[in-house]
């Protein structure tokens, strides 16, 4: 999901064209096209004369995803996810990006592809269509 300010502005969630064999290599995939996402944004705020200055958070649930790419001493363990990692590197290095932890019941993306109680469901849904 992505916002501009709280309003979500763009969502996504599609079932994956490859089959990973683990959650590391599954979030990096998914990291790589939120960055993707994220960068097609930005671009398109600047064309409409909003001022983009400062990095944008991707909240991921996955402390191994986000220490790898936020650390600069952390070096790639995976050959298979070697795309990902240096495409989301490199975005966190630009500036473009900054990536986070965030819990599960904070996550607003999983609204979209896991199972929730309903009072989670409603929080994170409420946070952000009513919040």
């Amino acid at each position: 999901m992505i916002f501009v300010g709280r309003t979500p502005v763009f969502y996504t969630s599609k079932r994956q064209g490859a089959i990973e064999t683990s959650t590391y290599g599954a979030e990096f995939c998914g990291m790589k096209t939120a960055v993707e996402e994220l960068i097609a944004v930005r671009y398109m705020l600047r064309c409409l004369g909003v001022k983009v200055q400062h990095a944008s958070m991707i909240c991921g649930d996955n402390l191994g995803v986000i220490q790898n790419v936020t650390i600069s001493e952390s070096l790639l363990k995976k050959k298979h996810v070697a795309i990902a990692y240096h495409k989301t590197r490199e975005a966190a290095a630009a500036g473009i990006c900054h990536p986070i932890k965030t819990g599960g019941v904070d996550n607003f993306a999983d609204t979209l592809t896991k199972a929730q109680t309903i009072k989670t469901f409603c929080t994170l849904v409420g946070g952000f269509m009513f919040g």
